[in-house]
């Protein structure tokens, strides 16, 4: 016997390659933040493929992320993805991180969040960057 659900999943997971970004070098997201009775924690989540050793000795990479309400309205946040908290192997690390927490939208619907990620010789090559939410009901 099969049952079936409509219930939406409590968690979304979504990952861009570094070769997926937009033109304009933006990881895009899209996310549904509809339900008025939740909360919603967010994490980002890469891997980047260099030695761990030379990646303790990098600087964290700043980011910003571009939050856009479904009425249009940009809300920008700069943060910093911490390089050195990583579950190491011998030439790839992986990392997540808790971006937000508790999140209650000013606005209900689908949001879109695009990240910029800063790039240079200094910076490590980010394989591509996943973005996973969580609803949180009380």
């Amino acid at each position: 016997m099969a049952v079936a659900s409509c219930r939406k999943p409590s968690a979304m997971e979504f990952f861009v390659l570094n070769e997926d970004r937009g033109e304009d070098g933006l990881y895009r997201y899209e996310m549904d933040f509809s339900d008025s009775l939740a909360t919603y924690d967010v994490y980002i989540y890469s891997r980047i493929d260099e030695l761990g050793s030379t990646l303790l000795e990098r600087e964290d990479i700043p980011m910003a992320a571009y939050w856009t309400a479904p009425d249009g309205e940009v809300y920008k946040d700069t943060f910093y993805f911490p390089v050195r908290d990583a579950k190491r192997g011998f030439f790839s690390s992986e990392y997540k991180m808790l971006y937000r927490e508790g999140i209650t939208p000013i606005q209900r619907g689908k949001w879109s969040l695009h990240i910029d990620v800063a790039q240079g010789e200094q910076m490590p090559v980010l394989r591509g960057l996943g973005i996973a939410y969580k609803t949180n009901k009380d």
